[in-house]
C-alpha cells in the first residue's frame, strides 16, 4: 500500500491539512488489432462490472431479438420502389438497435470500447461472428482482460496477506 501522505497548508496557515493520495484505480491500456487508432482505457479492477453486465446482458439479448424481427410489417412487392424502401427502413431499424447495443456495452465498461473493436464501418454489434452475436463476442473477450487482471490482483493480495500472516505464524 503506498498511501501518499503530505502535510499543507490550505487557506488558512493555522489550519493544517493532511492530504492522502488515494489514486487506487489504475487504467490499463487495450489495443485491438494493432492499430493505434483503437486504443481503450480500461479499469480492469472495477467489480462494479458485474453489475452493470446483469443489468445490460439481457437490454443486449431484447436487442437482438428486436434485431430478428426486423423485416415485420415491411411490404410483400417486388416492385423497385417498394423494395428500395423497405431497404431504407430495415437500414434505419438495424441502425437504430446498432447504437442502442453500442450504448450499453460501452456503459457496461465504462468505456468507448465499440468504437475500438468495431468501428461503425466494420459491421454491427449484432452481426454473427465466431457462432455468435458480435455483442457476445467482444463482452467475451474484454471480460478477460477483467479477469485476468482480477486474478493476478488477488494473486498479490494473497502473496501479501501470506506475508504478514508468516511472521505470526512462524512460516516463511
Amino acid at each position: 500500500m503506498n498511501a501518499i501522505l503530505t502535510n499543507e497548508v490550505v487557506n488558512n496557515p493555522q489550519d493544517k491539512i493532511i492530504d492522502v493520495d488515494l489514486h487506487v484505480v489504475q487504467k490499463k491500456k487495450f489495443r485491438f488489432n494493432k492499430d493505434d487508432n483503437r486504443i481503450i482505457e480500461l479499469n480492469t479492477s472495477d467489480m462494479n462490472i458485474v453489475t452493470r453486465i446483469s443489468e445490460g446482458y439481457p437490454k443486449l439479448q431484447e436487442l437482438s431479438k428486436k434485431a430478428a424481427t426486423i423485416t415485420e410489417g415491411l411490404s410483400d412487392s417486388e416492385e423497385p420502389d417498394a423494395l428500395m424502401e423497405d431497404a431504407k427502413t430495415i437500414s434505419e431499424r438495424l441502425s437504430a438497435i446498432d447504437a442502442e447495443m453500442r450504448e450499453v456495452i460501452d456503459d457496461m465498461f465504462n468505456a468507448n470500447v465499440c468504437d475500438a473493436v468495431t468501428p461503425v464501418s466494420e459491421g454491427t454489434m449484432y452481426d454473427p461472428f465466431e457462432g455468435s452475436f458480435r455483442f457476445e463476442y467482444v463482452i467475451t473477450a474484454v471480460m478477460n482482460l477483467y479477469e485476468k487482471n482480477l486474478q493476478s490482483e488477488f494473486n498479490k493480495m494473497k502473496r501479501q496477506l501470506e506475508k504478514h500472516t508468516a511472521k505470526y505464524t512462524g512460516r516463511k
